[in-house]
């Protein structure tokens, strides 16, 4: 390869580079961090990332040498050597947090017997009644295996 042809191949490389750093982002901020952040250029050794508040741009601030560090570890020499910030609206996309499963209720019905013999000792109906319900929703919560 010439001198001639060598910043042309890597002006051609650099969406490759971009397209590596925006996979990477998430994993190395985190779901929270990644939720309210994204990668949106990258000039010479700097990369931009756009925060969606003033918060989060703070937060961001705060982590940039964690941040670089982490970029420069996962993507060796196409990581930037430093980062800059913006606030604005993100990209439209899915959050990355994971939905949560739902819990099957446990009906009062199905508590054990010593939970209900329990529950008898309880002086007020209304006492009685919130005591089962909360049983019921811990025993949905933490089954027992």
């Amino acid at each position: 390869m010439s001198l001639s042809t060598l910043p042309r191949f890597f002006a051609a490389a650099e969406p490759h580079r971009l397209a590596v750093l925006k996979a990477l982002w998430p994993s190395i901020t985190g779901d929270a961090l990644a939720n309210h952040s994204e990668v949106v250029g990258i000039q010479g050794e700097v990369m931009r990332v756009r925060a969606d508040s003033a918060s989060w741009l703070k937060t961001l601030r705060d982590l940039q040498g964690t941040l670089v560090f982490r970029l420069q570890q996962a993507a060796g020499g196409m990581a930037p050597r430093g980062l800059a910030f913006v606030e604005g609206p993100l990209s439209v996309r899915p959050p990355r947090r994971k939905a949560r499963e739902r819990v099957k209720p446990v009906s009062i019905d199905e508590l054990p017997s010593a939970v209900s013999r329990a529950a008898e000792r309880i002086p007020t109906a209304e006492g009685r009644e919130a005591y089962l319900r909360a049983a019921a929703a811990f025993r949905a919560r933490f089954p027992r295996t």
